[in-house]
């Protein structure tokens, strides 16, 4: 399903604004460096530091479906479940977000059958890390009929 709604979506040269800040040249660097195929919980796993955050829209929709993945695998010893990051991600800035308004229409379709995906078949990691009210607020923000 992300394959075919987001492997159009051209590999970017940069994956964040590179030249802000030293934060964000290092997040670029990691992002650079990977693929959708080798992007790891390692890479992307942290809340506190987690290159995704500063990606561009483009390149948050390059490595979506390498997210999804994250999100639904086991949940790996020593991390967090991806699939509760994921929901920060999915939520930021709010409905009709920059990175919403990048996606099409099948590509934030995609998006909302992870999420009800993940409700359905997710419901001990849920509630485990109690986020059942984000990942709602992020279906609703991309929906088409959100927001």
């Amino acid at each position: 399903m992300f394959t075919a709604a987001f492997g159009g979506i051209e590999r970017p040269e940069h994956f964040t604004n590179h030249t802000h800040c030293d934060e964000c040249w290092e997040h670029d660097e990691v992002l650079r460096s990977r693929t959708r195929e080798i992007l790891s919980i390692e890479d992307v796993g942290s809340q506190a530091w987690n290159p995704i955050t500063m990606a561009t829209p483009q390149g948050f929709a390059y490595y979506l479906p390498a997210l999804a993945r994250l999100a639904l695998e086991p949940v790996p010893p020593n991390w967090d479940w991806y699939g509760y990051i994921i929901l920060f991600e999915l939520r930021w800035n709010g409905p009709r977000n920059e990175r919403w308004q990048y996606c099409n229409r099948d590509q934030r379709c995609a998006v909302c059958l992870l999420l009800e995906h993940l409700h359905r078949t997710r419901a001990e990691s849920i509630k485990l890390y109690d986020c059942e009210n984000k990942l709602l607020e992020a279906l609703e923000v991309w929906s088409d009929s959100g927001g």
